[in-house]
């Protein structure tokens, strides 16, 4: 029956397309190996369609496919260029849309990184460091440069670096 939700996807009223996607999110826990299994056909029919809907012009709807999108990297059920365009909703207008994004950006460029390593080093930090650079470097346009504020935030709060200094 999952497939009639997924057909929900393409609807044209915005809150029916989220109310799909808010049915389909709680689904996709990491922990449990045996329903995420299930759910990889209806991953392949619809991740194409999850990925074009996190540009929807429903903003709530957006927020929500960014959403789906993070946890379907967590499940580990993307493939390497899944998602690429989100990183640079970091600057979109609306500040869910850029929450959502950095976690997202976070859970791809960092997550691996941060379960594989047993303790913090110096070369750990500086590595994180150098990678969120390059994230920025990457995707900031030309333009005003403070969302990477919301990058740093991310991973300052889940510890991957200390700021043992202010910076001035």
């Amino acid at each position: 029956y999952l497939k009639y939700v997924g057909w929900l996807l393409n609807d044209r009223d915005g809150e029916v397309r989220l109310s799909a996607l808010n049915t389909i999110l709680p689904l996709f826990d990491p922990k449990n190996k045996d329903a995420l299994a299930k759910l990889d056909t209806f991953v392949k029919r619809f991740k194409k369609r999850f990925d074009e809907m996190t540009s929807d012009v429903n903003s709530a709807t957006a927020t929500a496919a960014i959403e789906l999108m993070t946890s379907l990297l967590g499940c580990e059920m993307l493939d390497e260029n899944d998602g690429e365009d989100i990183p640079t909703l970091i600057w979109d207008d609306e500040a869910n849309i850029r929450n959502v994004a950095v976690a997202f950006t976070y859970e791809d460029s960092f997550v691996d990184t941060a379960l594989a390593r047993d303790a913090e080093t110096e070369e750990n930090k500086e590595k994180d460091v150098v990678q969120l650079l390059n994230i920025f470097d990457k995707f900031c346009p030309l333009v005003d440069r403070t969302p990477i504020q919301a990058v740093t935030e991310e991973v300052v709060s889940t510890k991957l670096v200390e700021i043992s200094k202010p910076m001035h």
